[in-house]
């Protein structure tokens, strides 16, 4: 995910509180991981990643190919959360270093 590092905090809050107790709710996950990277350069600009471990690919298929009927509550968090993972962050790190150099 492309998070915006002003809302980190916010970000890791929301997955932990909202999104890591749904994720027990499924029986076929058998375990769930909320990475950050530590140095984000280059055109790259992901600085999060989530990861879902299952007992088999038959297992993943199964779960994703159904359709869910989300909660009020949820669809809320949802659109939260989307927010805080594309709020404007997308800097481009060569573009600023160029910018830099003309104003130096």
């Amino acid at each position: 995910m492309v998070v915006d590092p002003y809302r980190a905090g916010d970000y890791e809050k929301m997955e932990a509180e909202t999104f890591k107790p749904y994720r027990k709710q499924n029986e076929k996950l058998q375990g769930w991981g909320l990475q950050k990277i530590l140095n984000v350069y280059g055109k790259n600009k992901v600085n999060y990643y989530t990861v879902d471990f299952y007992p088999s690919l038959k297992d993943i298929y199964d779960y994703r190919e159904n359709t869910t009927n989300y909660s009020e509550e949820t669809i809320n968090a949802l659109k939260e959360i989307e927010k805080i993972r594309e709020d404007g962050y997308c800097l481009d790190y060569e573009e600023e270093e160029k910018k830099n150099e003309i104003n130096s």
